[in-house]
């Protein structure tokens, strides 16, 4: 499901199998097939960057719009236009203080997070009572659910699913961050 790995499945089967089944004497569906590997080689390379790229681009417009509220201070029928660029000058601040996450560092956050909980699960498994470990699976069975019907909502478009009305939209299966339990829950 990670664009890398998507794109790099699309581009393989561009050049392996498309581009080779294109009639050679059809030059425009060559060229275009030609030009669909190169621009997917180009998302491919850029992909990791567009985070930055538009955090980057924010911020210089919000130097440039803090600058510019300095001027038209003397010009009455700038005035609503002032007030709009400040307002919304701010509120982008905001947005880009709160984007200060890189999203490599949370995909990493997510496989190191996945990692240590499969040790542990690993250390209980040989180390627990049979008893003990009906509660484990429950939880690791119950999470693999939810996380597959995720996994199964954001790829349900592709048309695999047997029943697609019997998968809930993906926007309604994703929690707000700022509403996720941050304490242990007690025993």
């Amino acid at each position: 499901m990670r664009p890398e790995f998507l794109i790099q499945t699309i581009l393989k089967t561009m050049a392996d199998t498309v581009v080779p089944a294109v009639d050679s004497n059809n030059k425009l569906a060559s060229e275009q097939a030609q030009l669909v590997i190169a621009m997917l080689g180009i998302i491919q390379q850029r992909l990791p960057l567009m985070y930055r790229f538009d955090r980057d681009e924010l911020s210089r417009s919000i130097e440039l719009s803090e600058a510019l509220l300095h001027h038209g201070e003397d010009v009455p029928a700038a005035a609503s236009a002032l007030q709009k660029l400040a307002s919304c000058t701010k509120n982008s601040r905001d947005t880009l203080r709160l984007a200060q996450i890189d999203p490599n560092d949370l995909k990493a956050a997510n496989f190191a997070l996945r990692e240590k909980v499969s040790e542990l699960v690993n250390t209980l498994y040989s180390e627990s009572k049979t008893s003990d470990l009906k509660q484990i699976n429950d939880l690791i069975t119950n999470h693999a659910r939810e996380q597959l019907l995720r996994d199964r909502a954001f790829l349900a478009s592709q048309g695999w699913e047997a029943d697609p009305d019997a998968i809930p939209p993906l926007d309604t299966l994703l929690t707000d961050p700022s509403s996720a339990k941050t304490e242990p829950r007690a025993k």
